[in-house]
């Protein structure tokens, strides 16, 4: 038996397919003496795909394209979408544009009360083991892309899988573990932007958990810089003062600052969230940029820079993205290659070993410094755990500001940081904290979301009623009509 054919007998989870349904078609299916495990199978295959596009927006319906389907179930797929449906456990939005592949797909999502049934996994055997077919998605030449191909490849996948949060989770982290196993990495450039993107970037970061390295007994970890995007805007700023300021911003952390300023006890995912939303919107228009706190914020704080980027950038998340690209792919990219130092970028961050953690944090810093005259953070994430400690925390003096120097110049001032004054922010944002402990915050924010998630299904179930009241309408008359006739 080879080391491979080994591994794959060690690994049951390989000999399983696992899909996420919802408890209702779990029983329906139960109950069906007339289907078969194949059929039951096809008829989770197409739920656990509308689930999962469904939670990237939910209330909306979810399209996916026909081939998906086809790729399972054949050109007959439609069947079973209807077989669905009858069930109700699927609704579908039938128009579609093909439009020479620029169009729309149908759209499809699971009923409310399909949905408040609850979601399980179903588990079904694999008749045989047949790795995915994977060809090269980036360029020839594209150097960087090629190492962290290398890299990509050096990666195996736990005997057991821990475990997801949810069904949902769980059937994700099983599909992302079963490519990443047979080295089916899907790694390309984004369409619009140089960011790199694979499977373990896309995969659920509980998932990361079942990560090894093949040939190693080296733990990995995964690393990432603290704020990132916002470090990069420093670059942006024109005014010096309002540059100084937002630089001791991003010492005390910017989100909590967002946050103590404008006295909003919201848990740091939250702020960033509507962060992003303020800064990378590409609605410029000023009534919906003034509906956003955080962009209030900025035209309270930083009305030069509102002016200048905020006011006017639709572009900003995409020139962003590159800039981090730029550094944290490409220019970190090259050196890990030179230096041969096992790396594996996750857009602001990246996955290695604690062995090199000290290297590649450091080189992060100096090109952060170079870039935009800042000393970054550096973040090390236990991959089981999620527990969160800085490998590199901010130095003191973390601006030093670049002015028309070179790269060496800006380097050579870090490593002797001027005396910073008095952090502004600091008063505000440390009795905004004492006022607002992180448990609260959280369980707040757990709160809210349940709310609204309870007045979404709310909205749901008083779409349902209207259009079953339309349809017993619509019957009736037309039992009337045919009474006249």
């Amino acid at each position: 038996m080879t080391k491979r054919e080994r591994a794959v007998k060690d690994r049951a989870w390989l000999k399983m397919k696992v899909f996420s349904v919802t408890n209702s078609l779990q029983q329906k299916l139960a109950a069906d003496a007339s289907l078969t495990d194949v059929q039951q199978e096809w008829l989770a295959y197409v739920q656990n795909k509308v689930l999962i596009e469904g939670r990237k927006h939910p209330g909306n319906w979810a399209n996916v394209g026909a081939e998906y389907f086809k790729a399972k179930l054949g050109g007959g797929y439609r069947q079973w979408i209807d077989r669905l449906v009858t069930m109700g456990e699927l609704e579908v939005n039938e128009p579609y544009s093909a439009d020479n592949g620029a169009g729309f797909t149908k759209s499809y999502k699971v009923p409310t009360g399909a949905l408040q049934s609850g979601a399980t996994k179903l588990e079904f055997q694999r008749k045989k083991i047949q790795p995915p077919r994977s060809k090269p998605l980036h360029s020839s030449d594209d150097v960087v892309a090629d190492f962290v191909s290398e890299n990509l490849r050096k990666l195996t996948v736990a005997e057991s899988l821990v475990a997801g949060v949810d069904a949902i989770t769980d059937s994700l982290i099983h599909d992302f573990c079963w490519r990443t196993f047979f080295g089916d990495f899907h790694l390309r450039r984004g369409n619009n932007c140089r960011r790199l993107y694979h499977t373990v970037i896309e995969m659920p970061k509980e998932g990361r958990a079942n990560l090894r390295l093949a040939d190693s007994s080296d733990e990995l970890f995964e690393y990432d810089v603290k704020s990132c995007h916002p470090v990069l805007m420093l670059g942006l700023f024109t005014d010096s003062t309002e540059r100084q300021r937002f630089a001791q911003l991003l010492d005390v952390d910017v989100y909590d600052g967002v946050a103590a300023v404008m006295n909003r006890p919201l848990c740091r995912d939250e702020v960033k969230q509507d962060f992003q939303e303020a800064v990378n919107t590409s609605d410029r228009r000023l009534e919906t940029l003034k509906r956003k706190w955080v962009y209030r914020f900025f035209q309270q704080e930083f009305p030069e820079f509102t002016k200048q980027v905020l006011d006017t950038r639709s572009d900003l998340a995409l020139a962003l993205q590159n800039q981090e690209a730029d550094l944290m792919v490409d220019q970190l990219g090259q050196w890990c290659r030179a230096n041969g130092l096992f790396w594996i970028p996750c857009h602001d961050g990246w996955l290695s070993t604690a062995s090199t953690e000290r290297q590649i944090s450091t080189k992060v810093r100096e090109l952060f410094q170079a870039k935009v005259g800042y000393s970054v953070a550096v973040a090390k994430v236990e991959l089981a755990s999620r527990s969160t400690k800085l490998v590199l925390p901010l130095p003191s003096g973390s601006y030093v500001g670049v002015n028309d120097t070179s790269p060496a110049d800006s380097i050579n001032k870090v490593r002797q940081p001027p005396v910073s004054p008095v952090n502004p922010w600091l008063t505000t944002v440390e009795k905004w904290r004492k006022e607002n402990p992180p448990a609260a915050l959280q369980a707040a924010a757990t709160g809210r979301s349940e709310q609204r998630r309870k007045q979404e299904l709310t909205v749901k179930r008083k779409l349902l009623e209207k259009e079953a009241s339309e349809r017993l309408a619509q019957k009736l008359r037309r039992s009337v009509d045919k009474g006249r006739a």
